[in-house]
């Protein structure tokens, strides 16, 4: 076949697979209107193993789970609509109703106000707003340099926006590899099992530790025989088998 043949097919199989997810969201959206929420809750997964993935869809899929009340499901997919858009309010308002139902209580160490601004200046955009960021910054202060090179009488007034735009260049980049760093390291989870008891090592005989329950977030630090060792935000650690919790 030529190449151009290939081209034709490729994007004839790429329109239909999109027309085929946004099909199958329409019909999760239909189903939840009519108050079928299980229902709704299937297209929208179908739509995810499609290879969907928006705020909205998980959105909607929190919302599917959370009036089926399952709460570990409610609550992973608000988390995960909530990565795509850290400032959606109505995400944000979900998840925390969401929260307010799950079992556990689990403190948060304090910060004080130097790390939360600094923190929130982190989260304010996810890792590809900051990395679009950077990259039009790098275009901006490339242009500014060009028009200077070219003729710096007539650009004068560029030079007084060369500094700010490097200085706002530099934030951008450092904010972005911070992201990038957590987003290779840091490994979160939900728990979905309605109960499940948390061991001292990875093994099913292992001292039981404490218990947990569906809905609370964990962070991942180790893998071993079916089990995952966890840390909660209060400090508290020890392992949980992996088929008790799904990755953010």
């Amino acid at each position: 076949m030529k190449a151009t043949s290939w081209i034709w097919v490729l994007l004839l199989s790429t329109g239909l697979r999109a027309e085929s997810v946004d099909l199958l969201f329409n019909r999760g959206v239909q189903a939840y209107e009519r108050g079928d929420y299980r229902e709704a809750a299937q297209w929208f997964e179908e739509a995810a193993r499609q290879g969907l993935a928006s705020p909205a869809l998980y959105y909607n899929l929190g919302n599917a789970y959370f009036k089926l009340e399952d709460i570990g499901r409610a609550v992973l997919n608000y988390e995960r609509a909530k990565q795509l858009a850290p400032r959606d309010e109505d995400v944000l308002f979900n998840l925390g109703v969401a929260q307010l139902r799950v079992a556990d209580k689990i403190a948060s160490p304090e910060f004080d106000v130097i790390y939360k601004t600094f923190n929130g200046v982190k989260t304010a955009l996810t890792l590809p707003q900051w990395m679009h960021m950077t990259l039009a910054l790098y275009v901006l202060l490339f242009v500014f340099l060009i028009a200077l090179y070219l003729d710096r009488k007539k650009f004068a007034f560029v030079r007084l926006l060369i500094r700010p735009t490097a200085a706002l260049l530099l934030v951008a980049a450092l904010f972005f590899v911070l992201n990038v760093r957590d987003d290779l390291t840091i490994q979160e989870a939900i728990v979905l099992s309605p109960s499940v008891d948390v061991r001292s090592g990875p093994q099913r005989d292992a001292t039981e530790v404490f218990t947990l329950h569906a809905g609370v977030k964990v962070r991942v630090l180790d893998r071993s025989a079916g089990f995952l060792r966890i840390r909660l935000t209060d400090g508290k650690d020890g392992w949980i088998p992996a088929d008790a919790l799904e990755l953010i």
